[in-house]
């Protein structure tokens, strides 16, 4: 009988293949928590282009995230473009869990280096 349960679930794999996405991989985030939280991304976009109204925004990345005490911060980099000039700004974003709304945007401006500088290695 045991023998047989094997081949049988064996045969299945084979035939219909093992589909990982039926998996369920919990975090430990709820579903109901992610689906509350706003897209950051899209808000710091905005918030840069406040800031640099003729600019394009290239690529957003985050850098990292935090939380504490029902606080959230989130730092991304965004590349903007400004007619010939790219410029490399960070958007912080402070978000209260409690009151499930974003308390404030720091947008800052970074220096941009040139590709390939070893300029810090001399």
């Amino acid at each position: 009988m045991k023998k047989l349960v094997i081949s049988v679930a064996a045969s299945l794999v084979l035939i219909y293949g093992w589909n990982l996405e039926k998996v369920s991989f919990s975090s430990g985030i709820s579903a109901e928590a992610k689906t509350s939280l706003p897209d950051f991304k899209e808000i710091a976009k905005k918030e840069a282009q406040k800031m640099y109204p003729l600019s394009q925004v290239l690529m957003t990345q985050k850098i990292w995230e935090q939380q504490k005490k029902g606080k959230l911060q989130k730092h991304y980099q965004l590349t903007l473009a400004e007619g010939q000039q790219n410029k490399q700004v960070i958007a912080v974003i402070h978000y209260d869990l409690n009151q499930k709304k974003v308390v404030f945007v720091q947008v800052h401006e970074m220096p941009l280096r040139p590709p390939n500088s070893f300029g810090h290695l001399l």
